[in-house]
């Protein structure tokens, strides 16, 4: 019926062409407008469409009567063109614009509603109307805080459900949900049946995980509604409740609403097997199967719910079609087990250890440091034994008997049997042994003095020795540091290079496989001939971030900079200096959030300072590191300094942390910042607050010309008579400019990173 009335329409308007043909554009425009005053549209516009296509100005009003022609068959994509040209034909006539501007919204092209609902303006300056279009339209262009501006401007003229609507989305899109949740419920309280406040308070309510007051106000659209939409919604949201009888229900009334939805039997089908009402799903998955007979998923789904109903000839018969109209190895891999399984017998294999025996059915007795067992038994089934391991080692089996013999390395073994129709049966056996023997540490190298103390000539020593265990050793840990061994008779020798310059004692402990431990502590002197290089805080690292260049166009100003600083931090005493530059903004946050983290705690990083110095950008409440990007679609790679407060999470085994921006203040919802700072030198460094003020933020309005206040004062410490640098040193520079503080609601203690010179500075400073 629909094709054949688009036929009629289509013939109707080519007999009209055919008869203007020989009338005048004049008479053809006169009918036209006739036939759209008696709402015969299709007719209005075959006739306007000869009166336009005459080229006589005085007819340019056609384009009007066509534009309301097309919106009243709802050709909105036609009537919105039309709508463009009467605009330019017509400029006086505000109207005009005013229908383009909320076509354009309403097909989602912003920029030409926005466009269109300014030209309105120009025309008449307090439209209401063209007001509230501006509003939307800024928003979905990335102007937020300009379409409330706009919105407060129009509230003077009036206010509607789809003004407050606006005020709404844009405090949503600035992530102000108290006033938008406000808006949105004044929206819908000024004009119930306004729709769109009911479907973007719900989305705004889960955006905050108040997922039961969306579930009520996608309720109170379907009921007012009954549209598809509302319980697709609130479907999805009892989904999330994991209440799947309601979500069953808002899937009926979509399909009542819209029978054409033959995909939403198939969901409804494994709804309602979740829910094991396996008849309901199995009518919805055999309806859904008469439109689509060759998905192979339906089949699967299908021959899942017979295979539960215990009919196995139609669930063997649903998984060979599986096998027929599919190429993917895990379904032929699943449909060809299930026909297995549905056509073996379900008996499991029966699993009987002869030798040797135990005081119980799960345990086995063994001799005092006994290393190995020869274990026999048999299997007894009905169908052949496929195969049988012993602790995951795949065991000969003969006539269903097994003698087998295994290393023991833990205290239980797993006996595992599976016969030829995947009938498989597990059995854990305790081993019971005699074994409490500790192992024995023997250190050879660095040699100890008589009461075990171990007197470093060198903060960085090779250690070795070897521990004497009857029977397998298991686990070797020095200090904090897991170290492999090798085995040669009851001894495991092991050797290793080991950091002690922050150690006060060397702790060895050794595990055997029965639980045995054994351990010593070696007190550790380090003369005061030895040199230490490390800082008292310990392991010091230092990482600098430069962004100097924007797609391949160097920023000389940084790069001067990078260079800089790097020349004078390595000057103090640091155990390692990073320098990253030209990353793009992907790959910055990769190397923060995963390879810092692990390169820290694999280093056993104490104190660590990331330096970063380059571009920066403030858009509303956010602000930016500007970043290199190869990506030509993107002006600039911006990564969101958010990111910070994860990254400082994930160093949570570094306690000393100092993060300096060159480049924007952070956002205040972010940072707290502090009027002073008391840890500026390293006399005691147990005074340090235990807030831990860190964050050092320099906002910097113009890198052309800039001098680094940190580089500065780096320079002065080392040609000062101090011994070390301290960031925070800087804020007493009074610039307004510079801020420090902590991140807000971070529960953990950061202390600044000081930075101690190296010795033959400290001896040219004094």
């Amino acid at each position: 019926m629909k094709y054949s009335t688009q036929l009629i329409y289509l013939l109707l308007i080519m007999l009209i062409h055919n008869f203007a043909m020989g009338q005048r554009p004049g008479k053809a425009y006169r009918i036209g407008k006739s036939a759209y005053e008696n709402k015969e549209y299709i007719r209005a516009i075959g006739w306007l469409d000869v009166a336009i296509n005459s080229q006589k100005k005085k007819y340019n009003d056609a384009y009007i009567y066509r534009a309301k022609s097309h919106l009243a068959l709802d050709r909105e994509e036609k009537a919105l063109k039309d709508f463009i040209i009467a605009s330019k034909l017509f400029p006086n006539n505000y109207k005009n614009a005013l229908q383009a501007s909320r076509l354009s919204y309403k097909l989602g092209k912003h920029n030409q509603a926005l466009q269109y609902a300014t030209t309105t303006l120009d025309r008449d300056s307090a439209n209401f109307d063209a007001l509230k279009l501006q509003a939307l339209a800024l928003i979905h262009t990335g102007s937020s805080e300009s379409a409330l501006i706009v919105s407060e401007d129009a509230q003077k003229l009036n206010e509607d459900a789809e003004l407050l609507y606006a005020k709404a989305l844009a405090s949503d899109s600035l992530g102000l949900n108290d006033y938008a949740i406000a808006y949105y419920n004044e929206a819908i309280k000024k004009n119930p049946g306004y729709k769109p406040p009911y479907h973007d308070l719900g989305r705004l309510l889960v955006k905050n995980d108040y997922i039961d007051k969306a579930i009520d106000i996608f309720s109170q659209a379907a009921r007012r509604f009954n549209d598809i939409e509302s319980y697709r919604l609130r479907a999805i949201l009892h989904n999330v409740k994991g209440n799947t009888q309601a979500q069953i229900k808002d899937i009926t009334k979509i399909i009542t609403l819209n029978p054409a939805r033959i995909d939403l039997y198939y969901i409804r089908a494994e709804l309602y097997k979740k829910v094991n009402q396996l008849q309901n799903a199995l009518a919805d998955i055999s309806y859904y199967l008469k439109w689509d007979a060759t998905s192979a998923n339906a089949w699967l789904l299908k021959g899942k719910i017979l295979k539960e109903l215990y009919m196995k000839a139609e669930a063997i018969q649903a998984f060979i079609n599986v096998d027929k109209y599919t190429t993917d190895s895990a379904m032929l891999k699943y449909a060809e087990s299930s026909i297995y399984e549905l056509r073996k017998e379900q008996y499991p294999p029966q699993i009987i250890v002869t030798h040797p025996e135990g005081p119980d059915q799960t345990t086995i007795a063994i001799s005092q440091n006994k290393q190995t067992l020869q274990i026999k038994g048999v299997i007894k089934d009905d169908s052949p034994i496929a195969e049988l391991r012993i602790s995951g080692e795949k065991v000969p089996i003969k006539n269903k008997s097994f003698d087998h013999q295994i290393v023991l390395d833990t205290m239980h073994i797993v006996i595992k049997a599976t016969d030829t129709y995947g009938n498989t049966s597990s059995k854990t056996y305790r081993i019971i042994e005699t074994e409490k023997t500790a192992p024995k540490i023997v250190l050879n190298s660095p040699k100890t003095t008589n009461t075990n103390v171990l007197v470093a000539a060198q903060t960085n020593i090779k250690i070795k020795g070897y521990i004497e265990e009857t029977s397998n050793l298991k686990e070797l840990v020095i200090g904090n540091k897991k170290v492999n061994f090798t085995k040669k008779g009851n001894r495991y020798y092991f050797s290793d290079q080991l950091d002690i310059k922050n150690i006060d004692t060397l702790k060895i402990v050794a595990k055997d496989y029965f639980s045995n431990t054994g351990h010593e502590e070696f007190p550790v002197v380090i003369p005061d001939s030895v040199e230490i290089q490390g800082s008292p805080m310990g392991k010091t690292w230092v990482l600098i971030i430069a962004t100097d260049s924007i797609k391949n166009n160097k920023i000389n100003q940084v790069v001067n900079l990078r260079k800089a600083l790097t020349k004078n931090y390595s000057k103090f005493i640091i155990d390692s200096l990073i320098v990253w530059k030209n990353m793009t903004k992907e790959k910055l946050e990769r190397e923060l959030l995963f390879k810092l983290p692990q390169m820290a705690r694999i280093n056993r990083v104490n104190a660590l300072l990331i330096h970063y110095i380059g571009p920066g950008i403030t858009q509303g409440a956010y602000t930016y590191w500007v970043t290199n990007t190869s990506d030509p679609a993107k002006k600039y790679g911006e990564l969101n300094t958010s990111i910070l407060r994860t990254v400082t999470e994930a160093l949570e085994q570094v306690k000393y942390k100092t993060i300096i921006s060159e480049s924007v203040n952070l956002s205040e919802n972010m940072v707290h910042f502090v009027d002073s700072c008391n840890c500026d030198n390293c006399i005691n460094i147990q005074r340090f607050p235990d807030g831990g003020q860190f964050f050092l933020s320099l906002k910097i309005d113009n890198l052309k010309g800039y001098a680094s206040i940190v580089d500065k004062h780096l320079n002065k410490a080392i040609e000062s008579q101090k011994r070390c640098f301290s960031p925070s040193i800087i804020h007493k520079n009074g610039d307004k400019k510079i801020k420090i503080g902590r991140f807000r609601n971070l529960n953990e203690g950061i202390f600044p990173v000081i930075l101690y010179l190296k010795k033959n500075h400290q001896q040219n400073a004094h």
